[in-house]
């Protein structure tokens, strides 16, 4: 490797060092209370099943009080595979979570150094990439909310924009591929944030397509956004025609409902800082504040790239402001006649969601603030290390000053076991349980949930063949015509067979009760995919293919 080619890379380097100082507390042992303190037995599960055979991984065997759920068949499962396979390294549940969150901050850091440094110098986009790891919501989703799949979403979204930007400008299939795995990848880490993102990255790419002055490159930018949703569609599309087995429509109404979560414009500047909930009205248990010094750097860069600009920043100032503004908008309760009006607005649930694309834009208006800055000071003071002495100064003040948010509440006893029996069928199963059907009666106490596959009869003998994640085999002796429910909650995507041929149930409650005809058979529900996700299957390894052939074609 060349001189030349290594300092390209030290800028990157350093990022990664950077953003080392937002994850130490992920080194100290034991780990933290978070609001979705279900993530270390999510990676132990999605480990479960992947050791069991089942891939794509949409279903869980624990969870849902023992009854088992397609938990990432809705809940993006990206961030959690990676958990999984550092456990197959060997790593236990509880280091894998840390590492999975670790590689999460820091791969945000660099992909906002990627598309930064498309659009303005090493030295700026360096900080655009700081500003963007150290931004209080970052903090509150990793040690507060514990939102893991915003955290990876919150990584792939500058890469996404990057993408889409390196196709319009350098037209090519190696463009086509960073846009692909940039959009499909916030989509399968946070589904909510792909939503989210949407209206600007389709504003993006409707300027990228205008201002394309040859119809090939028009073409490609189409291309890659369509290959971005087929690479992914094995995921978002069971998940939007598959949700009526579940009741994650639930999770729109009561608590979670988007009117009672508005943010006041104050707490987008200062906002107490804590551990709690969002409530109605403007004294929530946690921050929303956009940061005090992005804030600053942002008002700065659009001031001087639109009025004082000497290096043609002006465009992107504004595309950034508006970006910025739009965000802002959506977060306010002068929005809400839009949330009521878009139905697909409440899935989003909490407004202040937004914050994620109000970062990334004030980001990136905190990058051309110290371009534009370092361009003035350049042509009075002629010091051969300014730049080095600018960018030292900027990072240090930025860490300094929000350093301290990234820490936890406090630590649990680091021999306190996130995977027991009881934690997972219970504990955890309490948390989040709306992958159940909607007509499942839950539990009242730990004593109620189920320790066999199916629910005892004094009028069956059965005995347990094979029992894993996906595969049920039971050996069933009736001295007549009986019925066995079994402990599974429903989805289509079972299939249940007596003597090897399709069995006769009813759903009661949300699970199988199956007829059983006097005398000796066999039983085994075995999990399938369903024609829905067969399709998206096939739709998502074509468009990997079709990636794949791209590249070696162009070559």
């Amino acid at each position: 490797m060349n001189t030349q080619t290594l300092l390209k890379f030290m800028p990157i380097v350093g990022v990664v060092i950077l953003s080392l100082v937002s994850i130490l507390p992920l080194f100290h042992a034991g780990f933290f209370p978070i609001h979705d303190d279900t993530q270390v037995a999510r990676v132990f599960e999605m480990h479960k099943s992947l050791s069991d055979g089942l891939f794509p991984v949409r279903w869980v065997e624990d969870l849902g009080y023992s009854y088992g759920y397609p938990i990432f068949s809705f809940y993006a499962p990206l961030a959690y595979y990676i958990g999984a396979f550092f456990m197959f390294f060997g790593f236990a549940a509880l280091t894998s979570t840390k590492i999975m969150i670790g590689l999460g901050v820091i791969l945000a850091g660099v992909t906002m150094y990627l598309f930064t440094s498309e659009l303005l110098d090493a030295e700026s986009a360096m900080v655009a990439a700081i500003l963007y790891i150290f931004a209080p919501y970052h903090a509150v989703n990793i040690f507060v909310r514990g939102a893991i799949g915003e955290i990876w979403a919150y990584a792939f979204i500058p890469l996404a924009f990057y993408g889409f930007l390196k196709v319009a400008r350098n037209p090519s299939w190696k463009s086509c591929l960073i846009a692909i795995v940039g959009f499909a990848g916030v989509i399968i880490s946070h589904n909510l944030t792909a939503l989210l993102i949407a209206p600007f990255l389709g504003g993006e790419l409707i300027v990228l397509f205008f201002q394309a002055s040859k119809k090939s490159t028009r073409k490609l930018l189409v291309i890659s956004l369509l290959l971005a949703l087929a690479v992914s569609s094995w995921y978002w599309l069971p998940a939007l025609t598959e949700m009526q087995y579940t009741n994650v429509v639930s999770q729109t109404v009561g608590g979670s409902e988007y009117k009672d979560h508005f943010v006041c414009l104050s707490q987008l500047w200062s906002s107490q800082w804590g551990f709690g909930g969002s409530a109605p009205g403007c004294l929530d248990g946690l921050s929303f504040e956009l940061g005090k010094i992005h804030v600053l750097l942002g008002v700065i860069g659009i001031l001087l790239a639109v009025f004082f600009s000497k290096t043609k920043k002006r465009g992107l100032a504004l595309l950034s402001g508006g970006g910025l503004v739009l965000a802002i908008f959506l977060m306010l309760p002068v929005s809400k006649p839009l949330w009521d009006n878009l139905p697909f607005m409440k899935y989003l649930q909490f407004p202040w969601r937004y914050l994620q694309a109000a970062l990334f834009f004030l980001s990136l208006l905190g990058g051309i603030a110290f371009s534009e800055i370092r361009f003035d000071i350049k042509r009075l003071v002629t010091t051969k290390y300014l730049t080095v002495i600018a960018l030292g100064f900027g990072v240090v003040i930025i860490i300094a000053f929000y350093a301290k948010l990234f820490k936890p509440q406090f630590y649990y006893d680091p021999y306190r076991d996130e995977t027991t029996r009881k934690n997972l069928v219970w504990t955890i199963s309490k948390i989040s349980d709306e992958y159940m059907p909607s007509s499942f009666i839950k539990p009242k106490s730990y004593s109620d949930v189920p320790r066999l596959p199916y629910k005892p009869s004094n009028s069956l003998n059965v005995t347990i063949d094979s029992h894993t994640t996906s595969h049920l085999a039971l050996n069933i002796s009736a001295a007549d015509n009986q019925h066995i429910v079994l402990n599974l909650a429903y989805f289509p995507a079972w299939q249940i067979t007596l003597d090897k041929t399709p069995a006769s149930f009813a759903i009661g409650h949300g699970l199988y009760d199956v007829v059983i005809p006097k005398g000796q058979h066999t039983l085994d529900a075995v999990f399938v995919q369903t024609p829905a996700e067969k399709i998206a299957n096939l739709l998502s390894v074509l468009g990997i293919l079709i990636s794949v052939i791209g590249i070696i074609v162009k070559r």
